[in-house]
């Protein structure tokens, strides 16, 4: 018995040692960065999207809450290094959490704290009066373009609205997202796909310096969410300056946040480059597309 007790001993001391190794910095290798940082407020039932890139490393990082009450975290899927995370509101308005981030053996790291519900405007101190907001969004498809070019005659921008939404669904994203206002592109028709290879279509705004912001959602239409043969980019152009590249879309690649500054341009092209491996039909979308004063 004494020898049995030693032989476990050893055999438990042996596997502690192990184990102490297999959770060794060996693995932490890598870093990672979020691109949100700051607080924030998401409305009950709302959800917000952040973009998580690792560097040096082929893992996939983890992203969890501290409180699982207020908020509800969910993996959509990955671009290259760019891993995207969706928290959901779930909680009471006023409930709180941090969001973290981690590698598989390192700690986590604190991206920002996220709050349940609107924050409320504070109130003016005695004698003060508030002053109206100088900022105001306009939709872009408050102004007629000026220009429209395509390189291939089944390549089509169109505007699409709330009167004119039947046309495939292609006001909804491929995150199931319905929205009011968009400007579509459509690659092919049903029995005309376009050949392969690389095509670009643009649009020029002119604003004559009248804005400073140019935002909304670029991505894949949910009638494509399937499409895998190929890429689109979107782009910004500010008097023949590029202002904003986005990130390739195809399959799997979630809505990108569109947030360009156009203070003092005079007139901005949007145009979207395609590249395709093979014959495709396809739709993308410039989602929710607005303009600040």
């Amino acid at each position: 018995m004494k020898k049995s007790g030693k032989f476990l001993s050893a055999f438990l001391a042996l596997s502690m040692s192990t184990a102490v190794f297999c959770t060794s910095g060996v693995f932490a290798a890598g870093t990672l960065k979020s691109d949100t940082t700051e607080p924030f407020s998401v409305g009950m039932g709302k959800n917000y999207t952040f973009k998580i890139t690792a560097s040096g490393t082929k893992d996939k990082p983890a992203v969890t809450v501290a409180n699982g009450s207020a908020l509800k975290v969910t993996y959509k899927g990955r671009t290259g290094n760019n891993y995207y995370y969706t928290v959901t509101a779930t909680g009471q308005n006023g409930s709180t959490s941090g969001v973290y981030m981690a590698l598989p053996w390192q700690k986590a790291i604190r991206c920002c704290i996220v709050t349940v519900g609107t924050p409320p405007t504070p109130s003016p101190a005695p004698g003060q009066t508030t002053q109206p907001s100088a900022s105001k969004s306009v939709d872009l498809d408050s102004l007629n373009y000026v220009t429209e070019q395509n390189e291939n005659s089944n390549i089509h921008f169109w505007d699409l609205n709330e009167k004119n939404e039947n046309d495939r669904n292609c006001l909804v994203s491929n995150a199931d997202v319905r929205y009011k206002k968009a400007l579509v592109m459509r690659v092919g028709e049903p029995y005309l796909p376009v050949d392969k290879g690389a095509y670009t279509i643009y649009r020029d705004y002119l604003l004559n310096g009248s804005y400073k912001r140019l935002t909304g959602d670029f991505a894949l239409a949910q009638v494509s969410r399937n499409f895998n043969i190929g890429k689109m980019t979107m782009k910004v152009y500010g008097d023949g300056k590029l202002l904003y590249t986005s990130d390739p879309v195809y399959a799997d690649v979630l809505p990108q946040k569109v947030d360009v500054d156009v203070s003092g341009v005079k007139m901005v092209r949007i145009a979207i480059e395609t590249d395709f491996e093979s014959e495709c039909i396809c739709y993308a979308g410039f989602y929710g597309p607005q303009l600040t004063k």
